[in-house]
């Protein structure tokens, strides 16, 4: 498992697959599928409650997966900058000369 925080690269790699074809096309048709799934959810009356809870379960969790680079970038930004802000604040290290 990557250790994603304060990590730059991460960062980047989120950003970039945010923005990627692939992650257009993943979301169009997720988003597409989810769509059904809600058609189907009210169009069957006979549907039992443990399966509508189930099924409502799984389209949040769809839904969660789509937001989740929309969600991560500005905490991994967040983590970054703080980082970087103890970074600069960590005391330069002196360079001493030897007296002799």
């Amino acid at each position: 498992m990557v250790n994603l925080s304060a990590d730059p690269e991460a960062l980047k790699a989120l950003e970039v697959l945010a923005k990627s074809r692939g992650w257009a096309v993943l979301r169009e048709r997720m988003e597409r599928e989810l769509r059904e799934a809600g058609r189907q959810l009210v169009s069957s009356p006979s549907m039992g409650i443990d399966e509508i809870h189930f099924r409502r379960g799984a389209m949040w969790a769809a839904e969660q997966l789509l937001n989740l680079p929309d969600r991560l970038i500005p905490l991994l930004t967040a983590e970054v900058m703080i980082a970087e802000s103890h970074q600069s604040l960590k005391p330069a290290k002196r360079v001493t000369q030897d007296a002799d």
